[in-house]
């Protein structure tokens, strides 16, 4: 591939009204609307802009659309613009026929913003939240659901240029964009959307996605390119929202931890029950029949042999009582030695 400086569709420049370009440019008007050349509405919007600009000022745009929205736009790829594409969403609670609509592309090199394209939508039923793509080359542009001619330099590259969506059976304006700029009687609020760079795979689209304040300006940002999907927007204010709040932790921390100390408490606990007897494992201080399970679960509760293990393990035994034999584990000679205690004989167990 040859390197060559990028190619960029020079943008025109703005000429300061007079009050007699803005009488001539009005004539021109009345006398295109009546012969048929201009549509209704576009007559109206540029009588209202020249009118506006002759007090120095531009027509406010139509109110915010609450129906269907233009939410993205590449115009300007390196070199020859071959990717070019407008993606339009369904920003209402009900499924929309786009076949009534048409897209009306503005030049605002001129104080009338001359249409120098304009298609009618497919008839798709765009359900609501869904996202609608017309482009110039399907092949360079993912989601493309209307290939339109031609397939390069297929939008205007601003400075400044506007599109929008025209219901034709009102012949209203649903939503306009105009991009680098005010196109006259074609932009929402008073600044535009920011420029379009070069760089093959962004553009500018809405954030957050589908949001419509009714000032292209705010609406909409550089960003990368997601034709037929939402809009990647980061919110970035948010962090530092929360760093202002971690101060407040540090005061909590005086209430006095000094005071947990005072619960001495403990020595209650220590009042020692009276001791045991060997023979005693379920230690419920009387030697009966029911010492001999409690003396089996303790020598198979897994907690060791060791006397001092009695009262570990899934059975908590006396670690005297289970070890009535008083030998160094309890195991099934405390079982006999138990056996020989219940029948009154417990001096015959008992290891010297």
């Amino acid at each position: 591939m040859i390197s060559r400086p990028p190619i960029r569709k020079t943008p025109h420049r703005r000429r300061p009204t007079t009050g007699l370009a803005v009488a001539v440019l009005c004539l021109a008007v009345v006398a295109l609307a009546g012969a048929g050349s201009l549509r209704a509405v576009e007559a109206d919007r540029a009588v209202a802009g020249l009118a506006a600009a002759s007090h120095g000022g531009w027509g406010d745009g139509p109110a915010q659309s609450t129906s269907l929205v233009i939410n993205e736009i590449d115009y300007d790829q390196p070199s020859l613009d071959t990717a070019e594409y407008l993606e339009i969403k369904n920003v209402s609670s009900m499924s929309i026929d786009l076949s009534g609509f048409d897209l009306t592309f503005r030049n605002g090199a001129t104080m009338s913003s001359t249409e120098y394209q304009r298609f009618n939508l497919s008839a798709v039923m765009l359900a609501p939240g869904g996202y609608f793509v017309l482009c110039g080359n399907a092949a360079n542009t993912p989601n493309c659901n209307q290939d339109v001619t031609p397939d390069t330099n297929l939008i205007q590259n601003g400075s400044p240029d506007a599109v929008a969506i025209v219901n034709t059976g009102t012949d209203t304006i649903v939503d306009t964009v105009s991009y680098e700029g005010n196109t006259n009687g074609w932009t929402e609020g008073t600044a535009g959307a920011p420029a379009d760079t070069f760089i093959g795979a962004e553009g500018i689209n809405r954030c957050p996605d589908g949001n419509d304040t009714n000032d292209n300006a705010p609406d909409f940002v550089l960003n990368a390119n997601s034709p037929g999907a939402a809009n990647p927007c980061v919110p970035t204010p948010t962090p530092t929202s929360t760093a202002t709040f971690t101060p407040t932790p540090a005061p909590t921390d005086t209430p006095t931890a000094t005071e947990t100390p005072t619960e001495t408490a403990t020595p209650t606990i220590t009042p020692t029950s009276p001791a045991v007897q060997p023979g005693d494992c379920n230690a419920d201080m009387a030697i009966d029949a029911a010492d001999v399970p409690a003396l089996v679960m303790e020598i198979f509760d897994g907690d060791g042999m060791l006397p001092a293990d009695a009262p570990g393990g899934t059975f908590p035994g006396d670690a005297v009582g289970c070890n009535p034999n008083g030998d160094t584990a309890v195991n099934a000679g405390d079982l006999s030695c138990e056996t020989l205690i219940l029948f009154g004989q417990p001096m015959v167990c008992v290891v010297p």
